[in-house]
C-alpha cells in the first residue's frame, strides 16, 4: 500500500525547472574625499569615516586612525554601509 501511494505521489509531483541564473551587480563605491570638509559637505547629517582603501576597513572619529592613515579617504558612513566589501574597524574605532 505504501508503495502505491508513494508511486502516485512521485507521477503528480511537479517538474521543476532550472533555476535563473545569478545575476551578480556590483555594489556602489562610495564617494571619497581628500579632504573631512568636502565629505560633510556632501552628506550633511550623515557621520564620516575614515576608510582604509587598501583594507577596506573603515573607523568613526574616535579612532585613533582617522584620517590618519596614508592610503585612506573620508567617505560617508552610509555610502559605506552599503558596500558590503567594506567593514568596520575591528576594534569599534
Amino acid at each position: 500500500m505504501q508503495t502505491l501511494i508513494l508511486a502516485a505521489l512521485l507521477a503528480t509531483a511537479p517538474v521543476t525547472t532550472q533555476p535563473s541564473p545569478l545575476v551578480l551587480v556590483d555594489a556602489p563605491t562610495p564617494t571619497q574625499f581628500d579632504a573631512l570638509a568636502d565629505a560633510q559637505k556632501h552628506c550633511p547629517g550623515d557621520t564620516i569615516v575614515w576608510v582604509n582603501l587598501y583594507t577596506k576597513i573603515y573607523h568613526d572619529s574616535n579612532s585613533k586612525m582617522f584620517g590618519k592613515s596614508s592610503n585612506g579617504k573620508y567617505a560617508c558612513l552610509g555610502e559605506v554601509s552599503k558596500n558590503p566589501d567594506y567593514r568596520p574597524s575591528p576594534t569599534g574605532r
